[in-house]
């Protein structure tokens, strides 16, 4: 079974895009939705003022590589036409292949990708052009994101601590927690170690072409600071960075061993609850009084932004989507507004919730949603 990438980022037009040819664009862009599972869901708000929007999408191995199937996929979509929501013909299609090729225009998609269970993340810039008869995708630029603490979670930080823990006798644990910060690579692999294991073997499965730690003297540190564990396998690992990185790690240690500066106490404390409730925390609507909404008309209806928005867009593209659907924005409530949206990630105007809680006491029709609640219906 082929693993599933998963993607998020933008889709830019480049070149003298008219909107007869923004018109030709977006019915094909409903339609890359395909079945579900493989293909894009992009936010809308495509207009001449407005050239780039948002996208999520999923892909089958490799996101780029889902790209490179789009217009065989298309093709097959305009064959068997399996979802009425997103119908496409053939003219269709033809209008938009021609219009680019013609007027030499780019949709440039811009993303970063993460294949589950592979722990393999690009960020990765590419473009459609047409030669009149089909699109093609090619890559611009792409680099591989590197893990971090961060990114992994706690999860996979507390792992690797248990992982190195193994090697000593009675280590303090907050010690070992500053070492494995500072020296220890971030990978999920610490996940799936086991009590009873063959550490060379470990190693040797997820750290053969790149090193665990960055070099020879973290490990030099760590047998200067802690106590070893004889009875561990602690030996396998250093015969491992010997046979693979040609180090000699105790020889190291009584010639030209340099002592690490950790993290303070206090430093590490601060990393680490951030580390463990950072996240949670910044999804995690503030107390703010909003109210949960069962639809959303936008045509007509006028709209007011406050706050940190979670979704990757400055307030000009949220604004764009919501005119892209018939709505306003402005930047002040008044007695026209009907919505103020707050963003997920909170910081909230007060004096504007303030001025919404004063509108609501003098009419029914203005309501304070939360950003999650915008996006489900844009």
């Amino acid at each position: 079974m082929a693993n599933i990438s998963s993607a998020s980022g933008t889709i830019t037009l480049k070149g003298n895009w008219t909107q007869k040819a923004i018109d030709a664009l977006i019915p094909v862009l409903d339609s890359w939705e395909f079945y579900g599972q493989y293909g894009i869901q992009w936010y809308g708000g495509l207009s001449l003022k407005q050239k780039t929007t948002g996208f999520s999408g999923c892909g089958r191995w490799s996101f780029s590589g889902t790209l490179d199937s789009f217009h065989e996929w298309t093709l097959d979509w305009i064959r068997t036409n399996p979802d009425s929501k997103h119908p496409l013909t053939m003219e269709q299609y033809n209008e938009l292949l021609h219009l680019m090729h013609e007027k030499n225009l780019k949709l440039e998609f811009t993303f970063e990708d993460d294949e589950e269970g592979v722990g393999f993340q690009v960020k990765e810039t590419g473009e459609f052009t047409s030669n009149g008869e089909s699109l093609s995708y090619e890559t611009i630029c792409c680099e591989e994101m590197e893990d971090t603490w961060e990114s992994l979670g706690c999860e996979s930080f507390d792992s690797a601590v248990e992982f190195f823990s193994q090697f000593t006798v009675d280590a303090e644990k907050k010690e070992l927690q500053k070492w494995v910060k500072d020296c220890v690579f971030p990978d999920e692999c610490y996940l799936y170690t086991e009590e009873e294991m063959d550490v060379y073997g470990f190693l040797e499965d997820n750290f053969a072409d790149y090193g665990f730690v960055e070099e020879s003297n973290d490990l030099c540190d760590f047998m200067n600071r802690f106590t070893l564990n004889p009875d561990s396998a602690w030996s396998c690992l250093l015969d491992f960075t010997k046979d693979y990185y040609g180090w000699n790690v105790q020889k190291m240690l009584e010639d030209s061993f340099e002592p690490l500066t950790l993290d303070s106490d206090e430093e590490f404390d601060e990393w680490y609850d951030i580390l463990c409730n950072g996240e949670d925390d910044l999804d995690e609507l503030p107390n703010y009084p909003t109210e949960e909404i069962t639809s959303l008309t936008f045509q007509g209806t006028r709209f007011v932004l406050t706050g940190e928005f979670q979704n990757n867009r400055d307030r000009d593209q949220i604004q764009a989507l919501i005119e892209g659907k018939g709505g306003k924005c402005t930047a002040a409530i008044s007695g026209k507004t009907n919505y103020l949206v707050i963003g997920d990630f909170g910081d909230a105007g007060d004096s504007k919730i303030k001025k919404a809680l004063a509108e609501k006491e003098k009419r029914d029709d203005i309501k304070i949603i939360t950003e999650s609640d915008l996006f489900r219906f844009l």
